[in-house]
């Protein structure tokens, strides 16, 4: 045999060693690239967005209505690659939002509201009037109760006149409400308006009480 020759005992064992190695070798390679991976695991850190904008225009806007103005879009999307070879993650998202903005008015007349109170409050009140005597007022007030519990108690004339003179009172007083609640309406003042014709509606009867109601609704309708 010659020196330089080996035996197929011998070759088998190097080719054992040599597999032996590489495996080595590539599990080494694997831990590497695994704890290359481990080490670059990803990390969220949640920061808060803030988006600001601003409608620099002039419009007109009804009482109780409302226009818009303006507004804008975004869109967005990113991508994120994280690791080495085969073993690399990547991950992508998209991102869309929309912000718009109106402006919206309602105007409040005090000084109208107002008005309407006072006005509901004095048919509650005694119609005491500047530069009367109240102490005259009472004496009459007196006089004409003592007029009227003398009065038979069966005179249907006292009675009826009675009736009709509460009637007129009554008339005239939804009458001067009526009037109001047309001036204001037509100061484009719809809320007190309202206010005038719910009293006149609420206590009058007949064309008046009528009248009103289809104005309310007409108000209401025209809102």
């Amino acid at each position: 045999m010659k020196r330089n020759e080996r035996s197929p005992a011998v070759i088998h064992f190097l080719l054992r060693r040599r597999q032996a190695i590489f495996f080595a070798a590539g599990l080494v390679a694997s831990q590497s690239l695994a704890s290359i991976a481990l080490a670059q695991q990803p990390t969220t850190v949640q920061l808060p967005t803030f988006r600001f904008f601003s409608v620099s225009t002039t419009v007109s806007v009804p009482d109780r209505g409302s226009t818009y103005l303006g507004g804008i879009g975004s869109s967005g999307s990113r991508s994120t690659s994280r690791g080495i070879g085969p073993l690399a993650n990547r991950a992508g998202t998209h991102d869309t939002g929309a912000s718009g903005m109106s402006v919206s008015a309602t105007i409040h007349d005090f000084e109208a509201m107002d008005k309407a109170l006072l006005a509901e409050a004095s048919l509650h009140r005694a119609p005491w009037r500047e530069g009367v005597d109240i102490a005259a007022e009472m004496r009459s007030i007196e006089a004409r109760r003592a007029a009227t519990s003398e009065a038979l108690p069966g005179s249907v004339a006292s009675i009826k006149a009675e009736k009709a003179a509460e009637e007129a009172e009554k008339t005239a007083e939804l009458r001067e409400l009526l009037t109001k609640a047309q001036a204001y309406e037509n100061q484009g003042k719809p809320a007190v308006a309202k206010a005038f014709y719910q009293m006149v509606a609420r206590r009058g009867s007949g064309e008046l009480a009528r009248f009103a109601a289809e104005r309310l609704q007409a108000l209401q309708t025209t809102r």
